[in-house]
């Protein structure tokens, strides 16, 4: 798998040199996060960040990923984690300090041993992507995005007024719909895959909307603009999508794409852009930092502010 857009190829394989680090705070250099399409914010004291470490490597915290990326994990409070990904796929035993781990019943090797830094577990970024995600490393934005492996089969990219997706090193031009035209300092802000439908949202890096788009093959139809780092899902023919702004992180709006109208929104009880919006047996949940699921579809009245 490859990750979506702009500095795709080079940033697939970053050089790094695998030094366990043990560096203090003021020397390394913290970095924003991106799970899934969703902007995650924390500090390195709680869930973890990704970071640089004094040598240059790429660390990322195995717990923040774990959250949003669909695995259970186990610690049994001394040096030994469980994890196993939801559909029981992947069943894998990581010990701290030791390069040795065990995936499925077979043993295998990291390139450098997990460790413990500000009390959470940490990868280098080549051993993370064992782990069957993908990193993608933006410099520019000093923001590190991650990805299940199995979700992206193709890739997007934006040259000119160009859109071309890339599956298997084949390259295809998708054509825009009529009334939308991309420009040079357009990019593609997030990649989403929901049962077998590809969503892209796409704006200029310092827009204050998303234009989301649904991947029809052939052609790109325009869904619908949220504000711009938005958590959204679609379903139904329902978009679902939390405020973009501080104020609004609480914020549940629901449009119908089958009208015009304007759409539907609730004040919540806990911040839906912190969250990861899924489906889970038929029902849309908001999966929190703290793993605790919220309905979102049908909504769970509990979690409305009056």
């Amino acid at each position: 798998m490859k990750v979506q857009v702009q500095i795709v190829t080079a940033l697939m394989l970053i050089a790094f040199a695998s030094v366990v680090p043990t560096a203090e705070a003021k020397d390394i250099q913290e970095l924003a996060m991106d799970v899934n399409g969703t902007n995650v914010g924390t500090e390195l004291a709680m869930q973890g960040v990704p970071y640089i470490d004094q040598n240059g490597q790429l660390m990322v915290p195995l717990r923040l990923a774990d959250m949003y990326t669909g695995y259970e994990s186990h610690w049994d409070g001394k040096n030994n984690i469980h994890l196993v990904n939801k559909d029981a796929k992947i069943d894998m035993d990581i010990q701290i300090g030791s390069r040795e781990y065990v995936e499925n019943g077979k043993t295998k090797n990291f390139n450098s041993a997990p460790f413990i830094h500000y009390d959470r577990t940490y990868l280098t970024v080549q051993d993370f992507e064992k782990l069957h995600r993908s990193i993608r490393w933006d410099k520019a934005q000093n923001t590190v995005y991650v990805y299940p492996a199995a979700d992206y089969d193709s890739t997007y990219q934006i040259s000119g007024q160009n859109l071309t997706r890339v599956t298997d090193g084949k390259e295809e031009k998708i054509n825009l719909p009529k009334d939308i035209s991309l420009s040079t300092s357009d990019e593609i802000q997030s990649q989403k895959v929901i049962g077998k439908t590809t969503y892209l949202a796409i704006a200029p890096d310092d827009a204050t909307e998303w234009n989301v788009y649904r991947d029809d093959g052939s052609t790109l139809s325009y869904i619908a603009a949220i504000p711009a780092t938005a958590s959204y899902f679609v379903k139904d023919n329902k978009l679902y999508y939390s405020g973009g702004t501080r104020e609004e992180y609480t914020k549940l709006y629901v449009k119908n794409l089958e009208n015009e109208k304007s759409a539907e929104s609730y004040n919540l009880l806990y911040s839906l852009h912190s969250c990861v919006m899924m489906e889970k047996d038929d029902q849309i949940v908001a999966v929190d930092p703290e793993e605790q699921d919220h309905l979102i579809e049908p909504l769970d009245k509990s979690d409305v502010s009056k």
